[in-house]
């Protein structure tokens, strides 16, 4: 498919320019991406609620069926990305095992990146576990009252979770500038991703404010719709949730016989239309890539005014 570069991109777009921009492309090429994407959303669509279906399974036999996770998340990965490529070839003029290749590159960086964030937090909240299990013990064995010790060590644990989540939020705000990273290295198609990692992050990070307010500008005007479009699926999730209550209460089951067929088909009409929500938003970074790198050129050549200023 011919790719749907913008002529403009690289121009200085304040917040609604952004969002006006990415829209009226989306407006004017909804056509032809929909034939472009409509199988790769499809398959997604019909992958991703295998997730679903894997967790109930291992529930029912009681974790035995663990094993069933690692398939289920290769499969909703190759999907994913799959499915992300096509979108990127809009971007692009390259063939699409060429953006197969780099969004399984950025695949793995991000997973890297997600796997090590796990890791500290999981070990950080583990240590701080045992150390306040020691300090618990360590109070009984002196003979303190038992009700108030563990209480205190109630409210510890709240104050470390508090904590973590704070931390989480913090390393989630300086992961918004790899949004700038991803983009740049979807667009510019001669970038190599070791070289632009580091340099890149850094000039997103500068742009940090903007990035932010756009991203959140850009989640509130799909928000209304989003919900919108995830309202059955909610009311559906719901009365799973009801049922699974009342079923640990001794209560029969009020849902109906072809339930599940009916949610993971719900589930599977709700993914794809969210779908093409999802290429709004990338349509969004892109604009705020041709911002950033504009933005970046002004402040460089301002630079060198002012040094030859100087000089004079």
């Amino acid at each position: 498919m011919e790719s749907i570069i913008h002529e403009e991109l690289y121009k200085n777009r304040g917040f609604g320019a952004t969002l006006k921009a990415a829209y009226n492309m989306f407006l004017t090429n909804f056509t032809r991406i929909f034939r472009h994407m409509w199988w790769a959303a499809l398959v997604f669509a019909l992958v991703l609620p295998l997730s679903v279906v894997a967790n109930t399974l291992m529930v029912k036999g009681g974790g035995s069926l663990g094993w069933i996770w690692a398939p289920i998340v290769l499969l909703v990965t190759a999907a994913q990305v799959v499915y992300v490529s096509r979108t990127t070839m809009l971007f692009n003029n390259e063939s699409w095992k060429w953006n197969i290749i780099r969004m399984l590159k950025l695949t793995l960086v991000f997973l890297i990146l997600i796997v090590a964030v796990s890791f500290v937090f999981g070990f950080s909240k583990g240590l701080m576990e045992n150390w306040m299990m020691a300090d618990l013990q360590e109070k009984l064995k002196t003979g303190a009252d038992a009700q108030a010790a563990m209480a205190m060590t109630a409210n510890a644990n709240m104050k470390v979770t508090a904590v973590l989540l704070c931390g989480m939020m913090v390393v989630i705000m300086l992961l918004l500038p790899l949004y700038y990273t991803a983009t740049k290295y979807i667009v510019e198609v001669k970038t190599r991703l070791r070289k632009i990692l580091w340099p890149s992050y850094k000039k997103g990070l500068r742009r940090w404010g903007y990035i932010f307010v756009l991203l959140l500008l850009t989640g509130l005007v799909m928000f209304p719709f989003v919900l919108i479009v995830c309202m059955p699926l909610i009311i559906m999730v719901t009365s799973q949730i009801l049922s699974a209550n009342g079923v640990l209460q001794g209560d029969p089951s009020g849902l109906p016989g072809g339930f599940m067929w009916l949610y993971y088909v719900v589930y599977v009409v709700t993914v794809f239309v969210l779908a093409f929500f999802t290429v709004f938003e990338l349509m969004v970074t892109y604009f705020m890539y041709g911002t950033i790198e504009t933005r970046e050129q002004e402040r460089l050549k301002a630079r060198e005014l002012k040094l030859m200023g100087a000089e004079a």
